[in-house]
């Protein structure tokens, strides 16, 4: 019994250095996956993190995977095919105020104060494509409420008589 307990004492040391070992590979593991977040009513939802989103569109299912590198925002949507439909083009800083909206017409926003805003709209062919919202009237008057909220007070107030007339953005 004597020789039973020193063995234990003994081989104690290694089995402790393993669990915690385990340990560690465990919560790094866990700790740094990131699970697509499904959401229910996408048109409801400013993103503002990394992470992944699951979108349901007329019953397609896209990912949208939002990825923030070296302070850099980049994001890009993949069909239900495994097709990239959108690939982000622009450089927005994380430490900026940023977010992203998908809208009930399919189109995803793109705003950041330090480079300006974007939406992701299909062109004829039916391929997204990406317009800068930059003093166009019509994407102002579009623009859901969440991306125009984020907008600086100065470009809402040069732009808020064109939105009161469209009762979509009330």
């Amino acid at each position: 019994m004597a020789t039973f307990l020193s063995q234990q004492k003994k081989g104690g040391g290694m089995l402790h250095i393993k669990i915690i070992t385990l340990c560690i590979i465990l919560c790094i593991t866990c700790g740094c996956r990131r699970n697509k977040v499904p959401m229910k009513d996408s048109q409801d939802t400013l993103l503002t993190k990394s992470g992944k989103y699951e979108l349901t569109v007329n019953d397609k299912k896209y990912l949208l995977d939002v990825k923030i590198i070296n302070n850099i925002v980049y994001y890009n949507v993949i069909d239900d095919s495994g097709k990239e439909i959108i690939h982000s083009q622009e450089t927005p800083s994380s430490l900026q105020k940023w977010g992203l909206f998908w809208d009930e017409n399919n189109y995803l926003w793109v705003e950041s104060s330090d480079i300006g805003g974007f939406v992701w709209k299909k062109n004829q062919k039916g391929e997204y494509k990406q317009y800068p919202v930059v003093d166009d009237i019509t994407l102002y008057k579009q623009m859901p409420n969440e991306i125009f909220n984020m907008l600086p007070t100065i470009i809402k107030n040069k732009y808020a008589h064109v939105r009161s007339k469209n009762p979509s953005n009330h």
